[in-house]
């Protein structure tokens, strides 16, 4: 075998994609728990996408809502990748819901209200600031959330 042959070989073995193959939901779960931020979750997004389901898509909505009430600073990044990405924006919105902790989700509201980053992201942030308000309503009894619908 020829030493390009080699390297392209040991190049895909190690390769995030083909090292990060889920196949059980432990495993989507031990993925989960290595996201950091919007690109962690962004490159994680299509392997975490069969397993979207059950204590997988409460986890996801966990770190979605929590990543956007403690580091809204970073909602410009967010904004960024879901512009490229948009049906990963709609999944990151859809992740905004009445299973996660209401006071994050008041803490959204707060950001999306006063602390706009960039008027070039005004549609994620409105969506974002109407996703939040519908899932604090429905945890407090008074309303659904919106309903996604993927992007075709």
């Amino acid at each position: 075998m020829s030493f390009a042959a080699l390297l392209v070989t040991v190049l895909i073995a190690l390769s995030p994609i083909h090292a990060r193959a889920v196949t059980t939901d432990v495993a989507a779960d031990n993925l989960l728990n290595t996201v950091r931020g919007w690109q962690d979750l962004h490159r994680a997004y299509p392997e975490l996408i069969p397993w979207d389901d059950g204590w997988i898509s409460e986890g996801i909505s966990d770190f979605v809502v929590h990543r956007l009430a403690t580091h809204w600073e970073s909602f410009h990044e967010l904004a960024t990748i879901a512009r490229a990405d948009t049906a990963f924006g709609s999944w990151v919105v859809l992740h905004i819901d009445a299973t996660t902790d209401e006071d994050e989700l008041a803490s959204i509201v707060r950001h999306a209200r006063a602390r706009v980053p960039s008027r070039s992201f005004a549609a994620l942030r409105r969506r974002i600031l109407e996703t939040a308000r519908a899932a604090t309503a429905e945890e407090r009894g008074v309303a659904s959330p919106p309903r996604y619908t993927p992007p075709r």
